[in-house]
């Protein structure tokens, strides 16, 4: 268990050491950098007349703003998306020979996307540690799945005008689709909202006041990481309406207990791996049961009510990541 979580940590370690590189990488784009006058560097790609800003960071021995004004242009061109870790602050950059931190985000109380911007793509605010507010556009259309805002602590600001998604009370929802995408820290002492899906890593901030975590009876999927390092955590309630659990739904976590219900119908990979669970009932209505998720049980403590149900092989497994 302790192996398995290590290797974790250093893949996480890893993907924020990676991410400010590979948020640059266009084969099909010119790149450009835009300089404001107090030195902050706004670094972009132009793809189909369009910029999409992949990087942004303050020149060493200039003071950083406590608000970032992102402009609605950069080199000329419209301001449409925010790229890979565009405001990663955890990895440091090296400028003029000298290695830096890309800007002080102690000092950074507020991040303002324009008018205009209708994209955030995966990871967009990945590792944007510790800033205190981010605004978004009544532009904003899509919020690619995956991990938009994993390590971030902000409270979102989204504009009133805004068709697509809303906030409240700190959970950010994408209308369309009923989807959680997002918890402010500010809703911590709410109860979920009454919506289908529940993306990865959408409970970061919020498992942690909650030592035992339920679900809405309208929820029908839960993503990936939604329980992930809460130390805290001892039960998990998963209600009749899931459907489907995704791969590492409640990885790497201190719970003991857990209730599935007849009606969920997918267990993805590792859902329960790196718990504390000792045994578990899988109801009759499940059908597939990914590689390992129940790697922290032994096989006698695993009961399975569907003589039928399909086990998915560590190669199945890497096939399936493979082809992704």
């Amino acid at each position: 268990m302790k192996k398995l979580r290590k290797q974790v940590y250093k893949v996480e370690i890893i993907l924020c050491c990676l991410l400010l590189l590979l948020s640059t990488i266009n084969a099909n784009a010119s790149e450009g950098t835009h300089v404001s006058d107090s030195g902050e560097q706004f670094e972009y790609v132009v793809v189909n007349g369009y910029a999409r800003l992949t990087s942004y960071w303050v020149l060493p021995g200039r003071d950083t703003p406590a608000e970032i004004h992102v402009p609605e242009e950069l080199g000329g061109y419209p301001l449409k998306e925010i790229g890979l870790a565009a405001f990663n602050n955890w990895d440091t950059i090296e400028y003029q020979g000298e290695t830096y931190d890309p800007y002080d985000k102690d000092k950074v109380q507020r991040i303002v996307i324009p008018e205009g911007v209708t994209t955030l793509k995966d990871g967009a605010f990945t590792c944007c540690h510790d800033v205190s507010e981010i605004s978004l556009p009544s532009t904003l259309d899509t919020i690619e799945k995956g991990f938009a805002f994993q390590h971030v602590t902000a409270e979102i600001v989204l504009a009133e005008e805004n068709q697509n998604y809303i906030v409240n009370n700190g959970f950010l929802i994408d209308k369309r689709t009923d989807t959680l995408l997002y918890c402010a820290p500010s809703a911590k002492d709410q109860p979920l909202p009454m919506v289908k899906c529940i993306e990865a890593h959408a409970l970061d901030n919020y498992g942690y006041f909650h030592p035992i975590l339920t679900f809405p009876e309208t929820v029908e999927y839960i993503g990936g990481f939604n329980a992930y390092d809460l130390v805290n955590l001892d039960t998990i309630v998963v209600p009749e309406s899931v459907v489907e659990l995704a791969d590492y739904a409640f990885f790497c976590n201190s719970a003991t207990n857990v209730t599935l219900n007849e009606g969920l119908k997918r267990i993805g990979a590792y859902a329960f791996a790196e718990t504390d669970i000792n045994s578990i009932v899988v109801p009759s209505t499940v059908e597939w049961i990914g590689f390992d998720a129940f790697s922290c049980m032994e096989e006698e403590n695993i009961t399975v009510l569907n003589p039928n149900c399909v086990w998915e092989t560590e190669e199945d497994y890497n096939l399936r990541h493979e082809n992704k």
